[in-house]
């Protein structure tokens, strides 16, 4: 449940439902038919670059690293530890915990507890009493959390550093995000009619799975 709790939600037959545990199959119900169903498919890749990422390490430093920058206000996961808590015990834990990370890398295997999320629904926008108009925030444990911060930190070094990401990638890279998107974009916008070439802007939805056009802008 989210910090304020849900209210009253409305049923497939528009009765108004104030159990708790029946809104909590509602919104089971509804998170569920919106997931993506994993078809087991790996894509194929391209190599670019014969180098590999012969291993990832997990020392104690890294691990003492992350442990000491956790902000205090992160909930914690199902296994109950506090960030406040493994940021006051991060010189003791450090060790332990990449010994940990080193064998559940190498075997390939979790603990079941890092495997389970409690899942909270948010409301987004729209009535409160409308299902649909909830997104599920999913609360995994905080040490596993720790353990992909790390893989995804030299994954994303090896990436980089093989020039394997465009230079036109702004979404979860470092000093990159949406403003600097549409700085770019205006920027080449601003370029090109100053030149007096022609551009072609159209903006997209994606609503429920269907790419539909809202604008379009011709500048001459």
């Amino acid at each position: 449940m989210s910090k304020t709790g849900v209210g009253v939600l409305k049923d497939a037959s528009g009765s108004f439902v104030h159990c708790d545990s029946t809104k909590a199959e509602l919104l089971n119900k509804y998170f569920s038919s919106v997931f993506t169903i994993d078809n087991n498919s790996i894509p194929s890749i391209n190599r670019h670059t014969s180098s590999k990422i012969n291993n990832i390490m997990f020392t104690s430093d890294m691990v003492y690293r992350k442990l000491s920058k956790l902000k205090t206000s992160t909930s914690a996961g199902p296994d109950g530890l506090r960030a406040s808590f493994l940021k006051n015990v991060a010189y003791s834990l450090a060790c332990p915990l990449s010994m940990l990370f080193t064998i559940s890398f190498e075997l390939s295997s979790l603990p079941d507890v890092w495997c389970v999320a409690l899942v909270s629904p948010i409301l987004k926008k729209g009535l409160s009493s409308e299902v649909s108009n909830y997104k599920p925030i999913s609360l995994t444990c905080i040490i596993c959390k720790i353990m992909e911060s790390i893989i995804k930190d030299q994954v994303m070094s090896y990436l980089l550093e093989n020039k394997l990401i465009s230079k036109h990638q702004h979404g979860f890279l470092s000093r990159h995000s949406t403003c600097s998107q549409l700085l770019e974009c205006v920027n080449d916008w601003s370029l090109a009619l100053n030149s007096r070439h022609s551009i072609d802007v159209i903006y997209t939805v994606n609503q429920k799975k269907t790419w539909q056009f809202i604008f379009e802008y011709n500048f001459v």
